[in-house]
């Protein structure tokens, strides 16, 4: 059964010593289970720098799979330890993504709970940055 709750997202990105972005979003979504996976769904903003873009979350025992579609269109999976690349879509043009998670932790539970993700970026080869992703869910 979907359920209507509410979802915060913090992102902190460490580019270098000296630059660090910080980016917290709270938004209503939906968060549902569909058999051995959880699903959270919302729609990002300005905030985010993706506005008329919907984020879904599916999130498995050890894996976490970003997809995004609208304005942005990607699909990134997150798995402790393991590399994975994929395609970041934009009206400006594409970019090749590398991920390289560094913790994956989940704890979801069908009332909602939290995900963590530490992660490094690298786009076309080159490293971009160390990032954090914190997302809360709870029952509205």
């Amino acid at each position: 059964m979907k359920k209507n709750v509410l979802i915060t997202v913090k992102s902190i990105q460490t580019l270098d010593e000296n630059k660090t972005d910080h980016i917290e979003l709270t938004t209503k979504g939906m968060f549902y289970r569909k058999n051995d996976a959880f699903y959270i769904i919302y729609d990002e903003s300005e905030i985010t720098g993706m506005e008329c873009t919907t984020t879904t979350l599916k999130i498995e025992s050890r894996r976490v799979t970003l997809i995004r579609m609208g304005n942005i269109n990607c699909r990134q999976v997150f798995v402790k330890n393991e590399q994975h690349t994929s395609s970041y879509k934009t009206h400006y043009g594409n970019l090749i993504l590398t991920i390289f998670p560094k913790e994956v932790d989940i704890n979801l539970t069908p009332r909602g709970g939290r995900i963590d993700l530490e992660y490094e970026l690298e786009v076309g080869g080159h490293h971009i940055s160390y990032n954090t992703l914190h997302i809360k869910v709870e029952e509205v």
